[in-house]
This record gives structure tokens, C-alpha cells and sequence, in this order.
């Protein structure tokens, strides 16, 4: 296992990272997203703490006012938890849309849009014991375990200097009224969530230069998978180019053969089938060229070019392409079509010949 990962000394080729992508191996920091939600959350903490007390404040007052009544009507204590537990929920609600839209959109950003199937599938080896146990003392789950550590240890430091630094104000908070209360504990609360925000801001972009520099290393290659791909990729660029050719030659033969066609029936835009049939022999119609999209339109002004008749059938030109090959007969099930559609073209060209 060593020697593997001791051969892999190449940087990962954009393949290999695209491929990566696919799976859900991506750099992305959680501290990085706490920071933009704490960041978010600080921003719009009070104005949501507004709405929040002038839209339900008062009809918490009001039940509260009533309690002793419903304490009465033991009957209503039911309609009372609801409606409860309803203000609870909206008032939630602007903090839950301010945390899941911020959230969101700098996991999108992190990931540089990318969403892979793969990464939110069940995985049952990670409900292995031994695995999971091998895992708990890994030296990627210390290193998150002293992060944690770290982490909580500044939140409890910011907590304890903003406490100090506001003690004499609190100290003197039940001298003051309600609004100058809730002001203190609003503006308290969000620039200890800014400080917060920030801190969390600095570690997340260490986070994601370490979490980003970590996947390079694990998606580091050995000389002898880049000779694999780079054969891979030759092949997979031969068969483009036997495709291309293959094409071109469907493309030039179609285009070719318009100018012994007797008539061109079309869908019109997508489909394109070019009969021919010798009027005074006695064989049968038959298809010398078809095409769709960008044949069918080159045929066209092919037979636009050289006068080659055109007639719009689409029901006729799908089923004719769909079923018959180049260089077949037409078969019976599109014989009456087909004679309709050359006896129109025979009487074009006969009145045509009239007016000359």
C-alpha cells in the first residue's frame, strides 16, 4: 500500500479531476460555510428580530395574558400547544430561510457548482466496525478532533471577553426598561456572532487551502496511469475520428446522389429521403440517399441547386427514413404514398412543359 502510494508522484491530470468531480470529491471547508451563515445570520439579525416582534410578539402576550383562562377550560390547553408551537415555527422560519439560502449558495460556490448522485448514495463499507473504529483513530479524525477543540476553546474566549466587557451594562439591565433591554441583548448577541463569523471566516480559508491541497495529494498519479490515460485518450480521440469520417462520408455520398434523385421528399426540417424511379422502366422506386438535421438541410440546397423536385411529406419521410436503408426498394406498406407523391411530380413537370 506504501509502495502505491509512494509510486503516485505526478499531479493529477484535468481527467482525472473532472472524474473526481463526478464522484463528489471536491475541496470544501465547513468552517468556511459556518462563517458565511454566521455572517448572514449577524447581518440580518436584528431586522429579523424585528419582524419576528412586531408580526407574533403580540399574540404571545396575548396567550400568555389568557393562560389563566385556559387553565380553566382544561378543554383548550390542546388549541393553546398548537398555537404555540405554530408561533414557535414562524418565527423560526426567517432565521431557518436566512441560514439554508446563505448555506446553500457558498456550499454551490465551494463546489463551483458541481452536484454528484454519487456522493449522496448509502455507502454500507462505512457501516463496517472495523473500518469505522480504524477511521475514529485516523490521523485525518484527530486533526478534526483538535480543529473541534480549537474551535469551541475561541468561541468560549469571545464568549467570556464580550461578557466582560459588557458587564457593567448588564449589571445594570433590570434597572432599564424592556426596549432598552431587547436593544442591549439584540446588538449583544449580533456582534458576538460577527466576532464568531469572523474567526470562523479566517479558519475556513485555511481550511479549504488545506482541504483543497489534501485532495491534490490524493488525487496524485503514477507515471504509469498517466501513460494509461494518455493512451485512453488517443483511442477515445481515433474512434472520434473514425466517427467524423464516417460522417463525412454518409455526408458526401447523401449530397452526392441528390442529382440522380427523381424527387426529394422532406419533413421538412428534420428528415430527408431522396427517391429515384426511371419512368418509362419498369422498376421500382428506390431510396439512394437519406439524411437527418444537418444531412437533410445539405440535401436540400442540393436539390434546390440542381432542380431536383421537393415535395413535403412528413409521416412519409419519417417512416421512409426510420425503416427503409440507402440503395433498398421502397416496400409495400409505403408503395401508395410514394406513387402519389411521383405522379404529383410527373404532373408539375407536365405543366410545366405546357407553359413553355
Amino acid at each position: 500500500m506504501n509502495n502505491d502510494k509512494s509510486d503516485k508522484t505526478e499531479k493529477p491530470t484535468p481527467r482525472r479531476i473532472r472524474e473526481a468531480r463526478k464522484e463528489g470529491q471536491v475541496a470544501k471547508s465547513q468552517d468556511l460555510g459556518a462563517a458565511a451563515v454566521l455572517l448572514g445570520l449577524a447581518g440580518f439579525f436584528i431586522p429579523a428580530w424585528q419582524f419576528v416582534i412586531q408580526n407574533y410578539l403580540p399574540y404571545m402576550v396575548a396567550s400568555l395574558q389568557n393562560l389563566t383562562i385556559y387553565q380553566a377550560q382544561m378543554n383548550d390547553l390542546p388549541k393553546v400547544a398548537l398555537q404555540a408551537i405554530w408561533l414557535v415555527v414562524l418565527g423560526s422560519l426567517p432565521f431557518m430561510a436566512i441560514s439554508l439560502g446563505i448555506g446553500l449558495f457558498i456550499n454551490l460556490v465551494q463546489t463551483r457548482l458541481n452536484f454528484s448522485v454519487k456522493a449522496i448514495k448509502p455507502d454500507f463499507k462505512k457501516l463496517n466496525p472495523l473500518t469505522g473504529v480504524k477511521n475514529m483513530f485516523s490521523m485525518q479524525a484527530l486533526m478534526n478532533l483538535a480543529k473541534t477543540i480549537a474551535k469551541l476553546a475561541v468561541i468560549v474566549y469571545l464568549c467570556v471577553k464580550k461578557y466582560q466587557a459588557a458587564i457593567s451594562t448588564i449589571a445594570q439591565l433590570s434597572q432599564m426598561e424592556m426596549g432598552q433591554i431587547l436593544y442591549f441583548v439584540l446588538h449583544f448577541a449580533q456582534e458576538l456572532m460577527l466576532q464568531i463569523a469572523l474567526v470562523f471566516l479566517v479558519l475556513g480559508g485555511l481550511d479549504y487551502i488545506y482541504q483543497r491541497h489534501s485532495l491534490m495529494k490524493q488525487l496524485k498519479m503514477s507515471k504509469q496511469e498517466i501513460k494509461e490515460e494518455v493512451k485512453q485518450n488517443e483511442g477515445d480521440a481515433n474512434i472520434k475520428a473514425q466517427r467524423k469520417a464516417k460522417y463525412q462520408q454518409l455526408l458526401q455520398n447523401a449530397i452526392a446522389n441528390v442529382k440522380d434523385a427523381t424527387v426529394v421528399i422532406t419533413n421538412p426540417t428534420h428528415f430527408a429521403v431522396a427517391i429515384q424511379y426511371e419512368k418509362d422502366g419498369l422498376g421500382i422506386p428506390q431510396v439512394i440517399a437519406k439524411g437527418a438535421d444537418e444531412i437533410a438541410q445539405r440535401m436540400k440546397a442540393e436539390a434546390k441547386k440542381l432542380d431536383v423536385p421537393m415535395v413535403e411529406n412528413v409521416p412519409l419521410a419519417r417512416g421512409l427514413y426510420a425503416k427503409v436503408k440507402v440503395g433498398d426498394v421502397i416496400p409495400d406498406e409505403f408503395f401508395g404514398p410514394v406513387a402519389e407523391v411521383l405522379a404529383l411530380v410527373y404532373q408539375l413537370e407536365e405543366e410545366a412543359k405546357h407553359k413553355i
